[in-house]
């Protein structure tokens, strides 16, 4: 990815959606909260500003919770 990209969210959790942003060492980089409404979300998240490299997304509902690799080109 560059410097934006879309996560899609599909389970039947809705609420306050967290999705935090870490380096591959676990330094925390950005964080982004919205509200989940529908089972089904698609998030348009910036990440600009952030130089390449492995980063991890975390994505957390409640208890439901997901993580992601993410690359920075």
């Amino acid at each position: 990815l560059k410097g934006s990209f879309e996560l899609h969210v599909s389970n039947p959790n809705t609420g306050r959606l967290k999705v935090d942003i870490y380096t591959a060492g676990g330094v925390f980089i950005r964080e982004f909260v919205m509200a989940k409404t529908a089972a089904v979300l698609d998030i348009p998240l910036t990440f600009g500003g952030v130089k390449p490299g492995n980063y991890f997304l975390v994505a957390t509902i409640g208890n439901w919770r997901r993580t992601l690799k993410l690359i920075k080109l």
